[in-house]
């Protein structure tokens, strides 16, 4: 019996064998299934995540372009009001009520150079907006680029008062008059070649010139004009006059605040053929500047007298405060390095007189045979006095410049020649003188033109 229970169990023992070999592979299929399941509950929570992801960041994109959009709108309209000619940019904060939805930082610069405004090339009346745009939180950035033009440029000749012009005057550019007292005289022509290409020179062959088309406005009467065409009476306006219209004021008020002119004492003469150089070596304040006649002027061996201002780098403004100057013949004013140079002269007096061949924004690279002149954007010349004839050009002088004497007058006779733009409270031109108006010098406003739109 002993021997038959024993054969029974061990049969037993053999039939469970099998079964946990079976039990094991069980729990791998198990195990299989649970793994894949996970697998897939985890790929579809991460397609979930990468969708929500992918709509977040799809959402903040248009947030952050409109964000960037609404600083280009706002540096448009920045540029629409007084001061436009300087702005530079700044960094706002965009909102909705108390929300604050992103920032946006606004940059301005002159479209040729990249630098900020002022601008002085003949692209002046342009401007590149630029507009970054970021969210509150880390997110994407969005940059929009827009380039404007002004529609409005002041003209290159403008008074508050009279401006009297008679004996073959030439005005190549806008003429424009705050007053009734306009008077255009004898052979005078209102033409339409405005330099654009920088430097004009004396004999007219540097530069490019574009075709536009010269006009007179005054808020009053304008007299003696006869006929708007070449070729049809002794006076020609080629883009017509246009007077007694309710016009408005045609030049811009030019104001200077206490302090604004600081001259100083005292008188220097430059000896004939010498050199004076303002720089920061020797300060930038002086008193009465006079420049002796240069030695063997008009003839190919000419040795001028020169005043020489050394500027700063393109893009800056160094600002020079004299009490007067008088450069006799054959004397020049040089502009040196790449910026703009802003000369103040406080005299209430004679500011500046010009005789004969004498050069007021002469270039360095000037010279008798090839006369070149700065570009008028880089020299600005404020004037403080209020006398009749506060800035003379006298036979064959030139002047290159933005000249601004809002209570004094200029008159120039015998090829009194002048490249940029002024305004004055009266002026006077006679005798063959001539303005050429330059893009460089002009006063532009409202830059609302939208000329170039990029989201970069």
């Amino acid at each position: 019996m002993r021997i038959s229970k024993g054969g029974r169990e061990i049969a037993h023992r053999r039939r469970r064998g099998p079964a946990r070999q079976e039990s094991g592979v069980v729990m791998m299929f198990v195990l299989m299934a649970i793994l894949i399941i996970g697998a897939i509950t985890l790929s579809v929570i991460q397609l979930i995540n990468a969708d929500v992801a992918g709509g977040l960041r799809e959402l903040q994109a248009e947030q952050v372009f409109n964000i960037a959009q609404a600083g280009v709108h706002y540096g448009i309209g920045k540029l629409q009001l007084p001061g436009s000619a300087v702005y530079a940019g700044e960094t706002i904060t965009i909102t909705s009520g108390s929300t604050t939805l992103g920032t946006s930082t606004i940059t301005v610069n002159c479209i040729d150079t990249g630098l900020a405004p002022p601008c002085s090339s003949a692209y002046a009346g342009y401007r590149r907006i630029i507009s970054a745009g970021v969210l509150p939180v880390s997110g994407p950035s969005r940059t929009v680029v827009a380039i404007v033009q002004a529609t409005q440029a002041q003209p290159a000749v403008c008074a508050y008062g009279a401006i009297q012009l008679s004996q073959g005057v030439t005005i190549t550019g806008n003429l424009g008059s705050n007053s009734g007292l306009t008077t255009l005289g004898q052979s005078t022509t209102v033409n339409g070649t405005v330099a654009t290409g920088g430097s004009l020179g004396l004999n007219g062959t540097n530069g490019q010139a574009v075709l536009v088309t010269g006009t007179a406005k005054a808020n009053g009467t304008i007299s003696g004009t006869s006929c708007p065409t070449p070729g049809c009476g002794p006076n020609v306006v080629e883009g017509g006059a246009t007077s007694n219209a309710g016009i408005g004021t045609p030049c811009s008020a030019v104001t200077y605040s206490a302090g604004y002119f600081q001259p100083g004492a005292g008188s220097t003469t430059v000896n004939a053929g010498s050199t004076l150089t303002i720089d920061s070596t020797s300060g930038y304040t002086w008193g009465d500047i006079t420049l002796k006649g240069g030695i063997n002027c008009g003839k190919p061996s000419e040795v001028p007298t020169d005043l020489v201002i050394q500027s700063g780098a393109a893009g800056t403004t160094t600002v020079v405060q004299v009490n007067s100057v008088s450069l006799q013949q054959c004397a020049r004013v040089v502009v040196a390095g790449s910026g703009i140079v802003n000369l103040r002269i406080g005299t209430t007096g004679t500011a500046i007189s010009l005789q004969q061949n004498s050069e007021f924004g002469a270039d360095p690279t000037d010279t008798v045979a090839n006369p070149v002149m700065v570009t008028p954007g880089r020299l600005v010349v404020d004037v403080n006095s209020a006398a009749t004839g506060a800035v003379s050009l006298q036979q064959s002088s030139f002047f290159s410049g933005v000249l601004k004497m809002p209570n004094g007058d200029l008159s120039g006779q015998q090829i009194g020649t002048m490249q940029g733009s002024v305004i004055a409270n009266t002026i006077s031109l006679s005798q063959t003188s001539n303005i050429t108006s330059d893009a460089s010098a002009l006063s532009y406003s409202n830059f609302s033109y939208l000329r170039t739109w990029k989201d970069q």
